[in-house]
């Protein structure tokens, strides 16, 4: 049986007649909620298909109720529909968290018939991830498709196979009773599989098994905990390395000589070069335990970490020193790059060129290392280089601005130096979606950055287009120079307090 639940919070009676009316045609059953009390409560036993949330009656509630609410239905298909419209409170729900955002100038029926295409395909049964129960973890990850066989009380194995490991997850009755993954089991076991983001998975229903139960915790209580293990993870590994990057162990006479507590076992493992990837994948300790190791190996300098090919040149890459483009500044030229990129006695820095459209980027990039080259396997980024007075390698690096940026941009490890956002004027029709982009990207790294806007149309203006996007305050608007190295001095720290960054648009949320 498929879950064909739509949940509806909405206090207005005729919009709610008009939604059951478009939801009944289609043979859905909705479930109304008058209060975001119950909406909550719902969700702690069940999770629907589709949630359709209005806008008013979210007003009624306290904005921590509102906040809640979202974190709870992380990662589930949310719409809210009747926003304002004013780019700043839809963005504000795409932040806390909603699939899609509708505002005021779209009726119920505009609205209904543009999410029917993702409820048919969340709801039918002749999907075969869900009828055949297999698929790929991409798609739908185990955080979503665990609730989907919980709401089907479903009895069986969940065995999940990535290119690292693999796993089981057993269940009866929809409710987890036990997990294993290598050495790992019970709790351990589960949350450690929770962060995988890539494999595949196959559900065996067993209506006869009825395993041991060795997890004390609900599915919800997994879930929950296991979003906090994940973010915690994600932190962890922000401060040490991308998980594609190469670490082995150092020093090993003075680590066997250590106090630090670490199983032989393990360190005979790291002294041979991994992935972090690969490395957090081992018989000796679950993925949390093994970053909170590697970082305390750093920290005391037993870890090398080499960063991947396509950002640089490796080692066994051969360089054409003399294709370098030498730069020379004046000495006080020199130093305002140094204070603006707050580069202290660095001599490598990475600045990020960010823009729709790939002209623009490689043409700046052009400009100023002579040549770029594609990098990391991707056609969407460029990297240029050129040496600046002899003493400092600076990488220009190209990206499109879009939603993949944003996560290519975390996995640049080490001297990310600053932003360069290249704004087309006169394409006013991607400005609220470049507009999320930009503030996704600067509140991870609230780097030194510049937003260069061409293409100007003759009735606006750099200021009038800034007005039309809500990116931080500090951040420098400069109408794009015709010489890049101008463009190069630009680029500005932002000086962002570490204060509630996400409050205001939280509070968007709630006018």
């Amino acid at each position: 049986m498929t879950n064909k639940k739509i949940f509806i919070l909405d206090n207005d009676k005729n919009q709610t007649e008009i939604l059951f009316n478009l939801i009944a045609e289609d043979h859905y059953e909705g479930r109304l909620f008058n209060s975001i009390e119950d909406l909550t409560a719902a969700f702690s036993d069940q999770i629907p298909a589709l949630s359709l949330i209005d806008y008013h009656s979210l007003l009624k509630a306290d904005r921590q109720q509102v906040i809640r609410l979202f974190q709870i239905m992380k990662d589930q298909e949310i719409s809210v529909y009747n926003v304002p419209e004013d780019a700043a409170r839809r963005l504000a729900f795409y932040e806390l968290g909603a699939r899609r955002v509708y505002d005021s100038g779209h009726s119920l029926e505009e609205m209904y018939f543009s999410l029917r295409w993702l409820m048919r395909i969340v709801t039918d049964e002749n999907n075969r991830v869900y009828q055949n129960s297999h698929g790929n973890i991409e798609d739908l990850p185990l955080e979503a498709l665990i609730p989907i066989l919980a709401s089907e009380r479903r009895s069986g194995v969940l065995s999940i196979h990535t290119p690292s490991g693999s796993g089981k997850i057993y269940f009866y009755g929809g409710i987890i009773m036990n997990a294993q993954t290598g050495p790992h089991n019970g709790e351990e076991a589960f949350f450690h599989m929770l962060l995988w983001n890539s494999g595949r998975f196959v559900f065996m229903s067993l209506a006869d098994l009825k395993p041991e139960n060795k997890i004390t915790l609900s599915n919800f209580g997994l879930i929950t905990k296991g979003r906090q293990i994940k973010k915690e993870f994600e932190t962890l590994v922000a401060k040490i390395a991308p998980l594609q990057n190469v670490i082995r162990a150092a020093r090993l006479g003075d680590l066997k000589m250590s106090n630090l507590e670490i199983k032989p076992g393990f360190v005979d493992f790291i002294k041979r070069p991994h992935t972090m990837e690969t490395a957090v994948e081992n018989a000796f300790y679950t993925a949390l335990e093994t970053v909170k190791i590697l970082l305390r190996l750093r920290d005391d300098g037993f870890l090398i970490i080499n960063e991947p090919v396509g950002i640089e040149p490796s080692e066994s890459e051969e360089v054409d020193k003399k294709a370098d483009v030498q730069l020379t500044l004046s000495d006080i030229e020199f130093k305002a790059l140094h204070e603006n990129l707050k580069l202290d006695e660095q001599t490598t820095a990475k600045i990020v060129v960010i823009s729709a459209d790939k002209d623009s980027r490689t043409g700046f990039i052009g400009d100023i290392a002579g040549q770029f080259r594609s990098g990391g396997g991707s056609e969407n980024l460029e990297v240029g280089r050129v040496c600046i007075n002899e003493t400092l390698n600076l990488f220009l690096i190209g990206l499109e601005m879009n939603q993949k940026a944003a996560e290519a941009v975390n996995q640049i490890f080490g001297g990310l130096a600053g932003f360069i956002f290249l704004i087309d004027g006169k394409a006013s029709e991607q400005f609220e979606y470049l507009n999320y982009v930009m503030n996704q990207i600067l509140s991870d790294k609230p780097l030194p950055s510049v937003c260069a806007v061409y293409n100007i149309p003759e009735h606006e203006s750099v200021s009038s287009i800034r007005k039309k996007f809500t990116a931080p305050e500090q951040l420098i608007w400069i109408k794009k120079p015709d010489d890049s190295l101008n463009l190069l001095f630009s680029v500005y720290p932002l000086d962002v307090e570490e204060e509630n960054e996400s409050e205001p648009e939280e509070k968007d949320a709630q006018e």
